[in-house]
């Protein structure tokens, strides 16, 4: 089960609700987000509704991200689409289809220089009632996570969980740009393999031959 934590605030978000009221509220706003943004969400309530939310959101914005990154540039496209699924025994899931797509700037493992890197997803989610539940569905399911639902729930948060976990452990240039450069500042001075004190011996040699004679 992936972990949450902080995330943004709460207008400017192209919201498709399927119902009357939204459940998102105007109080979610963040102040250390540059641009309005959804903060918290209640799940359940999203499900219920089949609501669709559509972000781009700066790679900035993200600081854990950030952290594991060359440059904070760039944006983070993403979209969360919440579905509610009826059993044959009437229990009702709720569902969270989140995918993302964004270019960011990894570092070289090779020379430290930024590299674009393509990250892309599509991840589904299960929400269940509490977290002892969640751990315990979490471990029967292959294509799926399970989360603990809570009607105030870090959805940036998830999102970013899931950008860190679709970076690269490493990644290099075909040609590093500065290759060319560095092999010359990194190539080893000419060493002279000429002894210091040649012409000194030579010399005194010189001179005890002239005092024999």
């Amino acid at each position: 089960m992936i972990g949450q934590g902080i995330l943004s605030g709460a207008r400017g978000l192209n919201i498709k609700v399927l119902g009357q009221a939204s459940a998102l509220t105007d109080q979610n706003i963040s102040p250390q987000v540059p641009e309005p943004g959804v903060r918290f969400v209640d799940p359940v309530a999203l499900a219920r509704r089949s609501a669709r939310l559509e972000r781009t959101t700066p790679v900035a914005v993200f600081e854990r991200l950030c952290s594991a990154l060359a440059a904070p540039d760039g944006d983070v496209h993403w979209v969360a689409e919440f579905s509610q699924e009826v059993r044959s025994d009437n229990v009702r899931l709720s569902w969270l289809a989140l995918r993302f797509d964004s270019e960011v700037q990894f570092a070289c493992s090779l020379c430290a220089e930024p590299m674009p890197v393509t990250l892309d997803a599509e991840r589904r989610f299960l929400f269940v009632r509490d977290d002892d539940e969640a751990a315990r569905l979490d471990e029967l399911a292959e294509d799926h996570d399970v989360l603990a639902a809570e009607e105030r729930f870090d959805l940036l948060d998830l999102v970013e969980d899931e950008l860190i976990l679709a970076l690269p452990l490493l990644m290099h240039h075909d040609v590093c740009p500065e290759a060319s450069g560095a092999d010359a500042m990194d190539a080893p001075e000419p060493v002279d393999t000429q002894q210091p004190f040649a012409d000194l011996a030579a010399k005194m040699a010189a001179l005890g031959g002239k005092k024999a004679d």
